[in-house]
């Protein structure tokens, strides 16, 4: 699981690189689904920093794939397990917006 983690963080890190769809410093890639920022993080990059209320946020630790919801005033809220990818996980985040988050 962490090796896939790892790979898949890897392999975000070098799209985000060739695709320039960054949203500030760092690597964060910003995907819009009706109307609603999905934000993926890098390890280690802090949600405050790339994220806003409203939107949604992807990361990956050694337990997998986390999504996390951003509320007023910076709260954050999320499902209480990890998504073993990062397709479950992307795909998780895009239905939410599809209701709202």
């Amino acid at each position: 699981m962490m090796l896939q983690c790892a790979k898949e963080c890897k392999f975000i890190f070098v799209m985000c690189g060739i695709t320039g769809v960054n949203k500030g410093a760092g690597m964060a890639k910003v995907i819009k689904h009706r109307r609603v920022n999905i934000v993926v993080l890098e390890q280690g990059e802090p949600i405050a920093a790339h994220c806003g209320e409203g939107d949604i946020a992807i990361l990956c630790n050694a337990e997998g794939w986390w999504i996390k919801f951003i509320g007023a005033g910076g709260h954050i809220d999320c499902y209480g397990d990890p998504y073993p990818s990062y397709n479950e996980a992307l795909w998780s985040a895009k239905a939410a917006a599809e209701f709202g988050t």
